[in-house]
């Protein structure tokens, strides 16, 4: 039987840290832009998540402040959150914002419009327009717990006669990006039902654009 570790210690953050890579986390883009900002802001996380659908869609990720990003979230009030696939954007998005690199990417991927949005087949696969609820924002540490209120949602890529996106989300797990694999399939497990794309629309939420 395998020795039990003891995970106290001056090390627990790190070994909390090397614990957490053996999960694997979607990768999205969130993207703020004011009024006064000539260029979109943006921020790469691997801690989007919906908070509740109902009564109306409530998301949250984390960011680590200071943040220039997080910044402009609060100037503008709003973000939007984009699943992506496309894996040097998230390669580029990382880098140093003063890197060519970098703008180039901006350049060339994300709307320099304030709505947020990634550029048609640029790579996003699903794009969350969001309203920031800065009363329901929780500082823990060194980061701040963001909540925001979607307030429409839609696709970039094109779906399948099943409502399904073609294109695999990028996830980031033992230190590589990856895409999901394979279903694992049990025998009783039940099928689950196929919807069209046009039942999937009727059964969306009033609220968000599709």
């Amino acid at each position: 039987m395998a020795a039990l570790v003891d995970l106290r210690g001056k090390y627990l953050s790190d070994q909390v840290r090397t614990l957490m890579r053996e999960l694997s986390h979607p990768l999205t883009v969130i993207v703020a832009q004011s009024k006064d900002c000539p260029r979109p802001a943006t921020l790469l996380v691997s801690s989007f998540n919906c908070v509740t659908l109902d009564p109306v869609p409530h998301v949250s990720f984390n960011v680590k402040v200071p943040s220039s990003t997080y910044d402009e979230i609060n100037k503008s009030t709003t973000f939007t959150a984009s699943a992506i696939t496309n894996i040097q954007l998230a390669r580029h998005l990382v880098m140093d914002k003063t890197d060519p690199r970098y703008i180039d990417v901006l350049r060339t991927h994300v709307h320099n419009d304030g709505a947020g949005k990634l550029v048609q087949e640029k790579g996003g696969i699903w794009w969350m327009r969001c309203q920031l609820l800065e009363d329901k924002c929780v500082d823990v540490g060194d980061h701040v717990v963001v909540i925001g209120k979607v307030m429409s949602a839609g696709f970039y890529k094109a779906r399948n006669k099943h409502g399904k996106v073609l294109d695999k989300a990028l996830i980031y797990g033992q230190r590589f990006y990856r895409y999901a694999g394979p279903p694992i399939m049990l025998p009783s497990m039940p099928q689950r039902k196929h919807f069209t794309a046009d039942e999937m629309a009727k059964n969306l939420d009033p609220e968000l654009e599709h």
